[in-house]
């Protein structure tokens, strides 16, 4: 069929629906290298998002694995603190332990509080000065 009958007298450029006999070859081949073009254009776009995607999965795999370094980090130095913490505190009651002993050792008794008596007051304090009880 001829599809020239379906021009408008009012500009070349217009259809009349009424007698539309499909596109001329022109037409469709514009319709076709538009098509391609935006194929293209999709195809660049779809493969520009994956590259994308597989970059930012990279990222993330990347902080993933600085994230879970810096936690072993933070935990073995927690562990680390726990263990110093249970160190000082061990050394203290030993340091402690030693000091109530020494004064023990020193007072002969540890005082009239822990139920020491004069002779014992006066054998462990007085004798660490050099005098006597009187």
């Amino acid at each position: 069929e001829d599809t020239s009958l379906a021009r408008s007298a009012l500009g070349p450029n217009r259809y009349r629906p009424d007698h539309f006999k499909g596109f001329s070859k022109e037409k469709r081949a514009v319709a076709l290298n538009q098509e391609d073009i935006l194929r293209q254009k999709s195809d660049l776009q779809r493969k520009e998002q994956a590259e994308e995607e597989a970059y930012l999965e990279k990222q993330r795999l990347q902080v993933d694995t600085a994230t879970s370094a810096d936690d072993l980090y933070r935990s073995e130095q927690r562990r680390a603190k726990e263990r110093l913490a249970e160190e000082y505190l061990a050394q203290a009651a030993r340091d402690k332990e030693k000091r109530i002993k020494e004064k023990r050792e020193t007072l002969g008794g540890g005082g009239p509080h822990q139920g020491c008596t004069d002779s014992s007051f006066s054998k462990g304090y007085l004798a660490g000065f050099g005098t006597s009880a009187r």
